[in-house]
């Protein structure tokens, strides 16, 4: 039924969500995709491949894909359906146009040929193999086509009964170019490997965090949401946007990452001489450039943000420095020449991005640090060798620094770029010895 009509495939249509529902024993908005609107039951009954066709067929979204009648249903069900051809249909010459705006005839279709006199007892029919078949699994298509056989077997003639033509089928709910575009999206996010369930979680957050006037209100196929249906995709688009530069491996495990991941993450780091706070900060960077905020400042705790979708996608860039860090191309170790008190080292970093340098340094020695980079387009972070110890500089704007260590160990520098463009920059590290206290006479 669409908009209060009701055709022959609508029929069709309720007795295959029917069947699925009795099939997979859930119910059916546990198993139709509220965006695409597709059912999604392969996976959840055991049937053979088909009496899966037919079903599909008969579920199908738009109306001109399904079965026209239970007459084609019950000719599937034997084996015997051939598909409609397309009627012939011939462009109209072009119309002339004398000026500004051109007139265009609309073509003319051939005549539609008139209906077979309909079968009694279609739907019935259907109803009771379909019975058979969710009954009896693969026996059950034996049976059923013994049935059919026999219902089919000569017997008294039948007096047709002659009815008028039904409507043309309604237009389809979504139109070709929404439906194209849902699609793509489906397909983008298949082959980037996303978890369905987390990404439309994520989207539906951003949607609803955009439409708040919506409360919980979901949406339909209906005209009156085509814009909001068309946000939604916008925002689905964006996110797939972000979540692409991730590592394959990162992307698939969105919707499962753990506080077992970050624990082993920390372990991993440690043996290169790197700490918690500088893999954070590294991550946050990232992540306030995808998503403009960082975890904290939507969220009252940090275990509330690693529960949710921004969490896991937080832990994702997080996996990816990991690895990173483990192949030296975001952690590099700084050593002193023979001689030298200080070296610089050069980069260069993209927007969001960071780097992370250790250095062994003693506790009696001067520590200067500085950061050259555009003017208010990086941050600098220099903590110590101990996590507990407080930071000898955080997220700071101000990028240099003069300190004279108390422990002995490796110190940790980052260099962030929170800009929205590619900066260039150098890293300046001396570590000049005290002067030896005089003695007293």
């Amino acid at each position: 039924m669409h908009m209060g009509l009701v055709y022959p495939h609508s029929d069709l249509y309720a007795l295959a969500v029917t069947a699925i529902v009795l099939l997979t024993g859930k119910e059916p908005q546990q198993l139709i995709d509220p965006y695409t609107l597709r059912w999604n039951w392969h996976s959840q009954a055991q049937v053979s491949p088909k009496f899966r066709e037919i079903l599909d067929k008969m579920l199908a979204q738009r109306p001109g894909d399904r079965f026209i009648d239970a007459q084609a249903v019950l000719q599937a069900l034997r084996g015997e359906y051939i598909p409609p051809t397309p009627s012939p249909y011939t462009q109209p010459p072009p119309t002339e146009t004398t000026g500004a705006t051109q007139a265009i005839s609309s073509p003319v279709s051939p005549s539609p040929a008139p209906l077979p006199p309909a079968k009694k007892g279609g739907i019935a029919q259907i109803l009771i193999v379909f019975v058979l078949l969710v009954a009896a699994g693969g026996v059950g298509w034996w049976g059923a086509n013994a049935w059919l056989d026999f219902q089919d077997s000569p017997g008294e003639p039948e007096i047709p009964i002659t009815e008028e033509p039904s409507p043309p089928p309604p237009e389809d709910p979504l139109s070709e170019a929404e439906f194209q575009r849902k699609e793509a999206l489906r397909q983008r996010r298949e082959r980037l490997g996303i978890d369905r369930n987390f990404y439309v979680g994520l989207v539906n957050r951003e949607f609803y965090n955009e439409n708040p006037q919506l409360g919980s209100r979901q949406l339909t196929s209906d005209p009156e949401d085509a814009e909001l249906r068309a946000q939604w995709d916008r925002i689905a688009s964006e996110i797939l946007d972000r979540l692409e530069p991730l590592s394959s491996q990162a992307r698939q495990r969105l919707g499962n990452f753990s506080s077992t991941d970050i624990d082993r993450w920390r372990s991993e780091i440690n043996q290169r001489r790197l700490g918690s706070r500088s893999l954070n900060d590294l991550t946050d960077a990232r992540f306030k450039a995808w998503f403009g905020f960082l975890p904290l400042d939507e969220f009252a705790n940090a275990a509330a943000f690693l529960r949710s979708p921004y969490g896991q996608i937080w832990q994702a860039i997080a996996s990816d420095y990991v690895q990173a860090i483990s192949q030296g191309t975001a952690l590099e170790r700084i050593t002193f020449r023979q001689g030298e008190t200080g070296t610089t080292v050069r980069g260069s970093l993209q927007p969001g991005e960071g780097k992370a340098y250790v250095a062994q340094l003693a506790n009696d020695q001067v520590l200067r640090v500085n950061l050259q980079a555009p003017n208010q387009a990086s941050l600098l972070s220099v903590y110590p060798p101990s996590g507990s110890d407080p930071a000898l500089l955080e997220d700071s704007v101000e990028t240099s620094v003069t300190v004279s260590p108390t422990k002995q160990g490796f110190y940790e520098f980052v260099a962030i770029n929170q800009s929205l463009d590619p900066i260039d920059y150098q890293l300046t590290i001396e570590a000049q010895n005290l002067p030896t206290a005089s003695p007293t006479p």
